[in-house]
C-alpha cells in the first residue's frame, strides 16, 4: 500500500528543489529588462517569466507564444511554457505543496481530490497542455530533474482535477453520495488518469536524487500488483491512444478501492474492485 503521509513529506521536499531552481533560473535573465527593443523574443520572454511570478498565466502563455517559432523551441523557454499552461489548470507550485503536505489520515488520491476544486474540463485542458509540451521536450530518461519534477507534479494535480470534477458536483470537498467510480467517470477520464499516474512513476523513477525513492518503491508495487492481476501496462503508459480497456478497468478498481491510494467508495482490494465494474 502506498504510504500517503511519506509521500506528502517526501513531496514537500523535493517540491521544495524545484521551487527554488526554478526561481533561480528565471531571475538570471532580469538583465533582460534592460532590452530596448520591447517586442524581441528575449524580451517578450523576460515579460512571460515576470507574469508567470506574478501568477498572470494567461499573460505568460500569450507573451511566450508571440516569440519566433525557432526562440520557442528553446527547452528553457518549452519549461517555462509548461509551467504557464500548469497555472491555468490551477496548479501553483507553494498552493499545491502546501495542501498536500498537510497531515491528514486522506488516501493519496483523496487529498488531490481535495486540493484541485472548482475543476472544469478547461482547467484539465491546461494540464493536459502543460504534460504535452513536457513531454514533446524528452522522455522521462532524457528530461532534467527539474523537467521530470515538473510533469509529475502537474500530472497529481492532473488527477485531482479529473476525480474533482467528475465526484464532487457540490464541491464541499466530499466525494457525492452517488457517485459511482464504475459509471461517473467517463472513458475518455480514465485514459486520463492512467496517463498521469503513469507520468507520475515514469517522471519520479528518472529523478536522480534519492528522496522520493521509498515512496518510488511504494508505486510500483502496487503496480506490480495490479500487472499481476492481468492490468498490464497500467502505470506505464504515457500516451492516451494507447491505453487499453483493461487499463481503464485497473484504473477503475483504483479510483474506488479503499486498500490503497483511492477515494475508497468501494471497500474492498483494487482487483475486486475493478472486477465489479461491468
Amino acid at each position: 500500500m502506498l504510504k500517503t503521509g511519506s509521500l506528502r513529506k517526501r513531496w514537500f521536499q523535493v517540491s521544495v528543489i524545484a521551487v527554488l531552481s526554478f526561481s533561480a533560473s528565471c531571475s538570471s535573465d532580469n538583465i533582460l529588462s534592460e532590452f530596448a527593443d520591447n517586442t524581441s523574443d528575449e524580451s517578450l520572454y523576460f515579460e512571460a517569466v515576470q507574469a508567470l511570478n506574478s501568477q498572470n498565466y494567461t499573460t505568460a502563455v500569450n507573451l511566450i507564444t508571440a516569440t519566433s517559432s525557432d526562440f520557442q523551441a528553446d527547452r528553457e523557454v518549452q519549461l517555462v511554457l509548461a509551467s504557464a499552461h500548469a497555472g491555468t489548470c490551477g496548479f501553483n507550485f507553494i498552493d499545491f505543496v502546501q495542501a498536500v503536505t498537510a497531515t491528514t489520515t486522506d488516501t493519496l488520491f483523496t487529498v488531490l481530490f481535495k486540493t484541485m476544486t472548482n475543476a472544469t474540463n478547461d482547467t484539465q485542458s491546461g494540464c493536459t497542455t502543460a504534460t504535452t509540451l513536457i513531454n514533446g521536450i524528452a522522455a522521462a530518461g532524457s528530461r532534467t530533474d527539474d523537467e521530470n519534477i515538473l510533469m509529475a507534479l502537474v500530472s497529481l494535480a492532473t488527477i485531482g482535477i479529473v476525480l474533482n470534477k467528475n465526484a464532487d458536483g457540490d464541491q464541499n470537498e466530499s466525494v457525492d453520495a452517488a457517485f459511482d467510480y464504475c459509471a461517473d467517470i467517463s472513458d475518455s477520464d480514465y485514459r486520463e488518469l492512467v496517463v498521469a499516474v503513469s507520468n507520475v512513476v515514469q517522471s519520479l523513477s528518472n529523478v536522480s536524487s534519492t528522496i522520493a525513492a521509498d515512496d518510488i518503491s511504494d508505486i510500483n508495487t502496487t503496480c506490480s500488483t495490479l500487472e499481476g492481476a492481468g492490468f498490464t501496462g497500467l502505470c506505464s503508459t504515457t500516451s492516451t491512444g494507447d491505453v487499453s480497456s483493461s487499463m481503464i478497468t485497473g484504473m477503475k478498481g483504483l479510483v474506488g478501492s479503499n486498500a490503497s491510494v483511492g477515494l475508497g467508495t468501494c471497500s474492498n482490494s483494487v482487483e475486486n474492485c475493478a472486477a465489479a465494474c461491468p
